[in-house]
C-alpha cells in the first residue's frame, strides 16, 4: 500500500513537474509527443554540459519524464530521437536511472 508522502510524490509529478503550466515541456522522443523536463545545466559531478574531448564538442543534457508511457526502446548505451535542436536529432544514451516515478535519462550528441 502507497503510503501518503509516496501518494503526494506521484500527485507532485502530475500536477507540478510535468505540468505544461509549470516546469513540463512538450518534446517528440521517439516519434512520440511526451511531457517532460530538460535540465541543461548538469554541473558536476556527472557531467559540465558541453564538453570537448580531443577537438570534438560534445553537447550533454538530463530528460526528466514519467516512467508510464515514454516511448520506447530506452537502453542504455542506445539512442533516441529527441527534438531539442531545430530539428529531431540522435541523442546517446549515457545513463538512466527511475526516480519518484520518472526517468532521469543523461544523453550527448557530438557537435558537428
Amino acid at each position: 500500500m502507497p503510503t501518503a508522502f509516496r501518494s503526494q510524490l506521484a500527485t507532485d509529478v502530475d500536477q507540478v513537474w510535468l505540468n505544461l503550466d509549470e516546469f513540463g515541456e512538450s518534446h517528440e522522443v521517439n516519434g512520440t509527443e511526451i511531457v517532460c523536463v530538460i535540465d541543461t545545466d548538469l554541473g558536476e559531478p556527472r557531467s559540465t554540459g558541453a564538453t570537448e574531448i580531443e577537438g570534438v564538442v560534445s553537447d550533454r543534457l538530463r530528460l526528466h519524464a514519467a516512467v508510464d508511457g515514454f516511448p520506447p526502446p530506452l537502453v542504455m548505451g542506445g539512442t533516441i530521437a529527441l527534438d531539442i535542436a531545430p530539428t529531431v536529432q540522435p541523442w546517446n544514451v549515457d545513463r538512466i536511472s527511475e526516480e519518484i516515478g520518472m526517468y532521469a535519462v543523461d544523453l550527448s550528441r557530438a557537435r558537428m
